[in-house]
């Protein structure tokens, strides 16, 4: 399993990412991941989910990582764990421990993991309980950029999608990964969903800054976070 996920990782991370359903040339590593594993799984292996058998992985990257979970009463530092995109559940498994501990959203203040990229260079990756924040907002969001008023954040979510080369089995569903962005302004009440194109933003951010320079750049449609980090630096230097 690791030798698979390996060869996973160095495919999608030479790839460039995209944001689901929206134009641009940009697909987020996690997708790419998601779609090389069902090109490779196939119809082979499922989940069974109430009457569906679900191909591919609701974790994120479609595996356990090193990393820190922190709750309101302890934390768990350098545990395995799995971050399960469709249930919005922490699984964590410490030393010496054979099953994973289930954490529900109410259960986790937030948790780090550390993913390493084909070159073996370890990213850490922070994510927040946003329902914290934002009542209304009841999942996890990983902290993209974190700035002195504006913060950027980047958002998971798993649906059960239909299967397009699928045309006997009607229970075979797959896990869809969605990816959103959001953002937070410490002047604002809330957490506020970002509509990813040049003139959304512009529209969004005009009274802070002109932005055009980075969205009609080449990074904004090839590199879609790169640009967002380089407009939310911006932001802050106001």
């Amino acid at each position: 399993m690791k030798y698979v996920f390996c060869m996973l990782m160095a495919g999608l991370l030479g790839m460039q990412s995209q944001l689901s359903a929206q134009a641009l040339s940009y697909v987020d590593p996690a997708i790419s991941y998601q779609r090389i594993l069902l090109e490779k799984s196939g119809e082979g292996s499922y989940k069974q989910i109430g009457n569906f058998k679900v191909i591919g992985t609701p974790y994120l990257y479609g595996n356990s990582f090193k990393g820190n979970v922190y709750t309101p009463a302890e934390k768990a530092e350098n545990a395995d764990i799995s971050y399960n995109t469709y249930n919005q559940q922490v699984e964590v498994v410490q030393s010496g421990a054979t099953k994973p501990l289930m954490m529900s959203l109410q259960d986790v203040d937030s948790f780090k993991l550390i993913i390493k990229d084909k070159n073996g260079t370890p990213e850490v990756l922070s994510f927040i309980n946003a329902s914290q924040v934002d009542k209304s907002k009841k999942l996890f969001m990983q902290e993209v950029y974190n700035g002195k008023r504006f913060s950027l954040l980047k958002a998971y979510s798993s649906t059960m999608g239909y299967v397009s080369t699928n045309y006997v089995q009607s229970e075979l569903r797959q896990f869809d990964l969605i990816v959103d962005y959001y953002y937070f302004d410490v002047q604002k009440p809330g957490i506020k969903k970002l509509k990813i194109s040049a003139k959304n933003l512009k529209s969004e951010f005009s009274s802070v800054a002109d932005i055009s320079a980075i969205t009609s750049g080449d990074d904004f449609e090839k590199n879609t976070e790169f640009a967002l980090k380089e407009i939310f630096a911006l932001l802050n230097s106001k």
